[in-house]
């Protein structure tokens, strides 16, 4: 005789107590089919064993299921747009990695103020977000095997940056996933919000022009590789530049109001998802208190431009 186990579904939907023969039992790993593998799922389902006496032992089979988690998310419910805006977001600040036990795994370490980037991505997919210890930043991290098909199927395609493509390439030969060389950028593309969310910045500064000081406005994208933010020249316009500064970095940056205007009409349509976004609309009050010259102690308009500088500053609440 062999032990009738009770119907999976009625297992998954409620708390419950076996009795097992054990001298019949079979002891095979429990699976389930996602994203077209078998993937082991003992994590999720807990076996709490309860002595009953000499010759029994009873399991209590409690519900937790994958069903409804972000880790059965698949690629085809997400939007090309935020598969691009992702790629981008890790190719600023990811990193994807093979570790020694042939673990693959995910890494993106944003700005205290940019948690929202990555709770995103962690209600999308599954992970943890933890805040770094001594650091203003927090961490997303994932290993979870599922996870990583659903992200690396997203991004396969999209990675551009030259230091990202080899780590994806490791991730996909592991997964045995056929890696995609990046498609063409173009200026529809939300890679470049991704991107920007990362390693962009949008800020303003006194400068002298003539004899008086004035606000410039700038949006700027900053990398190691010169190669990594001329995609932004190539599509937007700009100008790049070399700091030696911190061991060397490549900046790309608009200044001029067209530049900035088209930049902002760029991000309307394209929306950062950090707090980068709220300055970006707050580009046209910008031009119209400069214009005004209300950034001017003496000029009936300043309290206006103190009020613009409260919302401009980072972590405001309005």
């Amino acid at each position: 005789l062999f032990f009738n186990w009770p119907d999976h579904s009625y297992i998954e939907n409620c708390d419950m107590n076996c009795a097992i023969c054990w001298n019949h039992f079979l002891s095979i790993p429990t699976t389930r089919f996602v994203s077209g593998f078998l993937t082991p799922v003992s994590n999720k389902v807990g076996m709490e064993m309860q002595p009953a006496g000499n010759q029994r032992r009873f399991y209590t089979i409690r519900k937790n299921s994958l069903v409804g988690t972000p880790e059965t998310t698949r690629v085809a419910t997400l939007s090309p747009s935020f598969c691009e805006w992702l790629a981008g977001v890790i190719d600023g600040d990811g990193f994807l990695y093979v570790n020694k036990e042939n673990y693959v795994g995910l890494e993106i370490t944003m700005d205290r103020y940019d948690e929202p980037c990555l709770t995103t991505i962690k209600t999308k997919f599954g992970g943890s977000i933890k805040l770094r210890s001594g650091s203003n930043s927090y961490r997303y991290r994932t290993q979870s095997h599922i996870v990583m098909l659903n992200l690396t199927n997203a991004i396969n395609g999209h990675i551009r940056n030259s230091v990202r493509i080899p780590q994806l390439k490791a991730v996909c030969n592991q997964l045995h996933i056929h890696f995609k060389d990046p498609i063409p950028l173009t200026r529809n593309s939300s890679w470049f919000a991704g991107f920007f969310d990362a390693d962009g910045t949008i800020t303003y500064s006194m400068k002298l022009n003539g004899k008086r000081m004035m606000p410039q406005l700038s949006i700027r994208v900053v990398n190691k590789a010169k190669k990594d933010v001329q995609f932004f020249q190539d599509a937007f316009g700009g100008s790049l530049f070399y700091d030696k500064g911190q061991n060397g970095y490549w900046h790309w940056s608009v200044q001029s109001r067209d530049d900035i205007l088209s930049m902002v009409d760029y991000f309307k349509i394209h929306q950062p998802r950090s707090h980068k976004f709220k300055r970006i609309l707050l580009v046209h009050d910008y031009f119209i208190l400069r214009d005004l010259e209300a950034y001017e102690v003496n000029n009936p308009q300043y309290n206006a431009w103190r009020n613009f500088e409260r919302k401009w500053a980072y972590g405001e609440k309005e």
